[in-house]
Order: C-alpha cells, then structure tokens, then sequence
C-alpha cells in the first residue's frame, strides 16, 4: 500500500538517521505539488526523502535547502520539480544520472 501526499509542505524537519521529512520502506509514495524545505537527515540518508526499496513518484514538487550525511539513492520517477541547494555525502550511480544539474552538491 502507498501513500499520496498532495499540497503539502514538510519545513524544518530533522531525523537522528534516515529521512528528514519523509520515510517509506517497500513503499511507493506519490508526492504531489508538494514543498521539501530546510529539513535534515543529522546522520544518515535522505535529508527529504529516503526511499528503500520501493518507486516513489515526485511531480510537480520543490525540494530546497535540505542536507544528509549519508546517501541519495533508490529508483525515483520524478516529472516536473524543481531541486536547489541540497547538500548531501554521496549519490548513487543511479541518482547521479538522475539529479546532474538538479540543485545537488557533493
């Protein structure tokens, strides 16, 4: 079963480990005109959205100012969004392919 998040916002949010805003484990979560900003993920992956396993779908959505210690990995369909200032340790092979250019810093 997954979720649909339309019209929200997930600010100033902060996970001791893996996702800053949102969490889904063999999940697909469709997120919709949704706002990613200023959340953390203090040490571990996802300063947004960490995704494990599963297809998330992210249209439409801003994902801004948000940091992670550890990775940016899984298999997004993204369509439409905009990435700006996102700080992260490493991406995935399959993510750098993905975000290049997207507002992702290293």
């Amino acid at each position: 079963m997954s979720v649909n998040l339309t019209d929200c916002v997930f600010q100033e949010n902060m996970a001791t480990l893996d996702g800053g805003a949102v969490e889904s484990y063999f999940g697909s979560p469709v997120m919709t005109n949704c706002l990613f900003y200023d959340n953390l993920s203090a040490t571990g992956d996802g300063g947004a959205i960490k995704n494990y396993k599963g297809s998330p779908l992210i249209i439409n959505c801003t994902v801004a100012d948000n940091g992670a210690t550890g990775l940016l990995s899984g298999y997004p369909e993204i369509h439409a969004c905009v990435f700006a200032r996102n700080e992260i340790g490493i991406i995935s092979a399959t993510m750098r392919s993905v975000c290049h250019g997207w507002g992702f810093k290293e």
